[in-house]
């Protein structure tokens, strides 16, 4: 809709869709979302956090109420047909955050609102009254796409394919239930027998019948490992020889005293690092350094580190579905050669990049980040989790829920929403630039400038339908963004040099791209472009951008030419083209002629653009937007006793109280009119606008505006023309100021109405 405009019939089907009221939740039961069918993963609220925007993941089941959802839905359960909502154990609703179509986007928990991408339809079948469980796919309404957990550990939308990534298995949480889940990892544990997945099974369960058991098995393994070494001094003679000889008896080892016996015998050995991170791995906890004894001088940061030891931890890393292991690469090999490839798998696993400083954690509430010696990335992540401890931020009528680090782009977005949001445009922008004083207090003393790391401010109304979105950047701050001035006073804030990969990257680029060639994240591809600028890989990744999605960076203005192939570069030319000889899409060829314009599949390719284009249909033209004065130019005119046997209305209107309100008065009076299940249904339509006297234009329904009055037409749609044509039965406009003071014009007008209508409807 034109927003000064009467509302388009499909997007007034779409409003009244978010404004029905929520169905009861199904016997208020606590169901569990299986992602598999061996009951060993199950869905669940990342990190247990309680801020809108947060994702759902795909993790090991367990008994906890981040894994319990609710099932809400406003009709009977029938075959496929179904809407429900899905909502957490803290009582949000699973959505596509913003409402977006595109393949790759996450599900993630927002406040429950009505909004479309927060409906869902089930599987066939599901009938909580005779069933206690369901297993087929799950669909966003909205987008007819499918929930999907191929890109683990995350769940996102993507095209419905029937694969079994989108087959989810939703069962009533009972007892039976919990023992099927406690059935299936005690299985799992069994086949480890190790100490540690018997206390895995312990932490995950703690209620269950089996926990005598695994104590029991504990006690039995702990009996028959090895005690560890007794003590060596570090100065017995041939320290080096007896160090490697105790290193190479617990390598393997499973106990973690064993590496704690390490770590006493030999506080400054050469497998100091990997001791700490079996410990980490053993005891589930994060991977730190070890703390200096007191009065002894922690070791220098630059000692040269030898690459066998670095390559020996990457291998026990690199195949980890826990953070902590890649924060703890980064920790202890800060300029390793897979410092790019252990950032991305942090990314894609939910966590921020450790490393101390800024990366390590929440900077403390008053105090000011500065860039040292910290990468880009780290400084970043910081400065998100700083923000995200106070959130949520009210700002004004806006409330800032989430901070997230935009992958390759050196931003840091944060993102807001507002229930008051005006229908009007000019109003949005105002609204949303009231965040900036607030932004650019954040931005300008957080040394941001001095890397040119830029702010993106995005503020979302209450259906999230919209949006308005600036850039904060150094020239918005005091001096151009030649200095950074500090709380206190001072001056400029040095920068220190980024962490970046070593020059000589063949076998740590290979490494990447082999981890992300299958991503279907745009992210992933653009990760690589930034760490391997000129990598062979480059053409290949722009595709994988392109094809997830994502938008391609350019410098300066224009397009970037493309550079022509070089002669190694026949392989990768290649395999672009067997990636995009099948499609049949005409950009995937448009592509590949950019990348290699002098390639020897050029004229494939231009055939293949002929026979896609040809015959092709030209788009349809948009749809021309009447104005108010057009319509009513055309519109035939009527009186209310034609709608004498008529019972469904439809309310038009941006603001879902308004919705509301105008629906609750109608009611009150005449109670044999429903509400349209959808425009199709509807016989007859009530629009509402509010309007400022002074502009004349249409503003958000304020109760504190003294200049408002409403603009309220009764009107239904002639059939068979084309564009639609309207009958106009009645127009009722009213001032803020007219009948009580407290009531807005929209239920003074509705008041009016439902009394002229009670005196004809039959």
């Amino acid at each position: 809709m034109n927003k000064r405009k009467i509302l388009p019939m499909t997007f007034a089907m779409l409003l009244l869709f978010t404004f029905a009221a929520f169905g009861p939740e199904v016997n208020a039961q606590d169901y569990v979302i299986f992602a598999d069918n061996d009951n060993l993963e199950c869905l669940e609220v990342e990190n247990d956090k309680q801020i809108n925007g947060t994702r759902i993941k795909v993790t090991d089941c367990r008994d906890h109420h981040v894994q319990t959802f609710k099932i809400a839905n406003s009709a009977g359960f029938g075959a496929g047909s179904t809407r429900i909502n899905l909502k957490t154990s803290r009582g949000k609703c699973l959505e596509i955050q913003g409402g977006g179509s595109s393949n790759g986007e996450e599900v993630a928990q927002w406040s429950c609102d009505g909004s479309p991408q927060q409906d869902l339809r089930l599987a066939s079948g599901f009938r909580p009254g005779s069933t206690s469980f369901i297993s087929g796919r799950i669909l966003f309404t909205h987008s007819s796409k499918c929930f999907d957990s191929s890109n683990r550990p995350f769940v996102e939308q993507q095209s419905c394919n029937g694969s079994a990534n989108q087959v989810f298995r939703i069962m009533r949480k009972t007892q039976n239930t919990i023992n099927l889940m406690e059935q299936a990892q005690w299985k799992r544990t069994q086949a480890s027998n190790t100490v540690a997945a018997y206390n895995q099974y312990i932490s995950r369960f703690p209620t269950s019948s089996l926990v005598p058991a695994a104590r029991n098995q504990i006690s039995v393994l702990q009996r028959l490992i090895n005690p560890a070494p007794a003590p060596i001094p570090p100065s017995s003679p041939g320290g080096t020889t007896v160090e490697q000889s105790f290193w190479n008896l617990i390598k393997s080892s499973n106990d973690i005293n064993d590496f704690k016996a390490y770590k006493s015998n030999f506080p400054k050995g050469a497998h100091l690092a990997l001791a700490n991170l079996r410990i980490a791995q053993l005891s589930r906890t994060p991977a730190i350094n070890p703390s200096p004894a007191p009065g002894t001088n922690p070791p220098p940061t630059t000692t040269p580190v030898d690459p066998k030891l670095e390559q020996e931890f990457w291998d026990l890393v690199k195949d980890s579905k826990n953070v902590a292991d890649f924060q703890s690469y980064l920790k202890s090999f800060p300029t390793g050669a897979h410092v790019a490839h252990a950032r991305l798998q942090i990314s894609r696993l939910g966590g921020t990049s450790g490393g101390g400083g800024i990366g390590s954690g929440p900077t403390p509430p008053g105090t000011s980040i500065t860039p040292g010696t910290i990468s880009d990335a780290q400084f970043l992540n910081g400065w998100a989790a700083k923000l995200q401890t106070r959130m949520p931020i009210s700002i004004k009528d806006i409330q800032l829920t989430n901070a997230l680090v935009l992958p390759g782009a050196k931003s840091l977005e944060i993102s807001g929403w507002t229930p008051s949001f005006s229908v009007s445009n000019s109003s949005r922008i105002a609204q949303a630039n009231g965040l900036k004083p607030f932004l650019l207090g954040q931005y300008c003393t957080s040394g941001a400038t001095q890397r040119n790391i830029s702010l993106v401010s995005r503020t979302f109304d209450n259906s999230r339908s919209s949006s308005h979105a600036y850039r904060i950047t150094p020239s918005d701050c005091p001096g151009g963004g030649t200095g950074v001035l500090t709380p206190g006073g001072g001056g400029t804030i040095p920068s220190g040099p980024t962490v970046t990969p070593p020059s000589n990257t063949t076998a740590v680029e290979q490494q990447f791209w082999d981890a992300v060639k299958t991503s279907r994240r745009a992210e992933d591809y653009q990760a690589y472009i930034d760490n391997f600028p000129k990598g062979k890989y480059v053409p290949l990744a722009k595709l994988g951008i392109i094809r997830n999605g994502g938008n391609l960076k350019t410098t300066g203005t224009g397009t970037p030419k493309p550079k022509p192939p070089t002669t190694t570069s026949s392989s990768i030319e290649d395999t672009f083209w067997n990636a995009v000889k099948g499609s049949k899409d005409e950009k995937d060829f448009e592509r590949y002629l950019k990348s290699f314009p002098k390639g020897k599949y050029v004229p494939l390719a231009n055939l293949r653009i002929a026979q896609l284009t040809a015959g092709k249909p030209k788009p349809p033209k948009k749809p021309t937007v009447r104005s108010d004065a057009q319509i009513l130019a055309t519109a035939q005119p009527g009186n209310l006793s034609e709608l004498a046997r008529l019972r469904k209305f439809f309310v038009i209107s941006n603001d879902f109280a308004v919705k509301r309100n105008i629906t609750n008065e109608i009611r009150k009076v005449l109670p044999q009119l429903t509400v349209a299940a959808t425009e199709r249904d509807a016989e007859f339509f009530i629009s509402y606008k509010a309007i400022d006297q002074t502009t004349n234009a249409e503003v958000a329904n304020d109760a504190s505006n003294p200049n408002l009055k409403g603009d309220m037409w009764v009107f239904t749609v002639v059939p068979g023309t084309n564009p639609a044509r309207i009958r106009l039965h009645r127009r009722i406009i009213k001032n803020r100021g007219f009948g009580v003071f407290s009531r807005t014009p929209d239920i003074n007008s509705a008041r009016d109405l439902a009394k002229e209508l009670a005196r004809v409807i039959r």
